[in-house]
């Protein structure tokens, strides 16, 4: 019935449908303005003559989204039936455009755009998981890009293939059926394997391919078939992602390695982990809404970067450190050094620390050791200690030292 729907017409005696936004595989979207309070939204509608799993789906979409109250999170506003049994959803209306168009103009995005991103998703996906919500559709199609003054703002959407908890037997049915649902590039090894076997880590999984893909241009594992793509997922490493990026910082490339760890216990264990560890990479506004999660989940506070752009002169009130003891803040390491932490003393020559290079392994001497004395020759005469006197002071002592005998000369020749 959506294909006969048209301009004009009005859905449950009360939504009068303005255009049509879009034609999907399983359902159309319009918009539309509520008639007595000429609210804008949008109708999602299911399409006529499908299986009833998919009608069963799209409830679940609908009573997965209206449980959750974070910004990220696309809001249901209404769910109703047609006159012939078909359900359609009343969300809000979103001006934008979805992730997978913004991928495919620009190709790559800015690291801070990219780690903002995926902190906004976490923020949803934080609530979801917290509701017991696995999303497991997380791909660049479902989550919604909009424009607005302080930078892109993301809303997730499209929870229909969500399960409530891993002992939701209705859910699991429903969705063993429809596991390849949605584009597979962004799926978890566990998810490949059995869509039972999965739980709020396949989502993390998914946000992390995602990255990868923002900013490199392209997914970790790519393949011509789902077949080839699961063997490859299962058997093969994928490219690290400075191979496509070179200038990627090395601590953002260490949380996509997280991310994408094959085993589950070695990944990121939850979304706001994740957002804590992107908040150094996100700018201002990235970090605030990390720091939300946080304190909404109860974790550790993230921390903001100390790594100082390469582009930024020094301060004219600092001084140039040394490049071994420069100190370097890595996400995923403990928190950083604080900069206005004093500086350690140094000790005294005798009793100084040896210390290794960055690039060796092995001890070198103490750092303030003076070089080894060359052995006198058979002609070379040893200066006098003189107690380590300063250079200008033995110069001063020689010149009064000559005076003196010259003086003594002068005056034994008078007499």
């Amino acid at each position: 019935m959506a294909d006969s729907l048209s301009e004009g017409d009005v859905v449950a005696g009360k939504y009068k449908l303005d255009r049509l936004l879009g034609k999907g595989a399983t359902s159309a979207v319009f918009a539309a303005t509520h008639t007595t309070l000429g609210q804008k939204v949008a109708i999602k509608l299911l399409d006529a003559g499908l299986p009833p799993e998919h009608r069963a789906r799209f409830m679940r979409a609908a009573r997965a989204s209206v449980r959750l109250k974070s910004e990220h999170v696309a809001k249901v506003l209404d769910v109703s039936e047609l006159s012939d049994g078909r359900p359609f959803m009343v969300m809000e209306l979103l001006e934008g455009r979805d992730l997978a168009s913004e991928i495919r103009e620009r190709k790559r995005l800015p690291v801070a755009e990219a780690a903002r991103i995926i902190i906004e998703a976490c923020d949803a996906i934080a609530e979801a998981h917290a509701t017991g919500i696995v999303h497991r559709e997380i791909e660049p199609a479902n989550l919604f890009v909009l424009a607005g003054p302080g930078g892109p703002h993301i809303k997730v959407m499209d929870f229909g293939l969500s399960t409530a908890s891993l002992s939701d037997t209705e859910g699991l049915a429903l969705t063993e059926a429809s596991a390849v649902l949605g584009s597979p590039y962004y799926m978890s090894p566990e998810q490949m394997r059995n869509a039972h076997d999965v739980d709020g880590r396949t989502d993390l999984w998914a946000l992390g391919a995602i990255l990868y893909e923002l900013v490199t241009g392209r997914p970790p594992y790519q393949a011509p078939s789902f077949p080839m793509l699961v063997l490859k997922v299962a058997n093969e490493a994928y490219p690290l992602p400075s191979t496509f990026a070179p200038d990627l910082p090395p601590g953002l490339e260490g949380v996509i390695l997280k991310c994408l760890s094959k085993p589950r216990e070695g990944r990121v264990q939850t979304a706001a982990d994740l957002a804590s560890m992107l908040a150094p990479f996100a700018g201002d506004e990235g970090f605030l809404v990390a720091s939300r999660i946080a304190r909404a989940s109860g974790s550790a506070m993230p921390e903001k970067s100390v790594i100082p752009r390469a582009s930024d002169p020094p301060s004219v009130d600092e001084e140039p450190e040394d490049q071994a003891s420069t100190m370097v803040y890595h996400p995923g390491e403990g928190p950083p050094p604080s900069p206005y932490a004093p500086s350690p003393s140094v000790p005294p020559r005798p009793s100084a620390p040896a210390i290794a290079h960055p690039s060796s392994p092995g001890m070198l001497a103490p750092p303030f050791a003076a070089p080894a004395s060359v052995p006198p020759g058979p002609s070379t005469r040893r200066a006098p200690d003189m107690g380590g006197l300063p250079t200008s002071i033995l110069a001063v002592i020689a010149i009064i030292v000559a005076l003196v005998a010259g003086l003594t000369v002068f005056l034994i020749g008078k007499k």
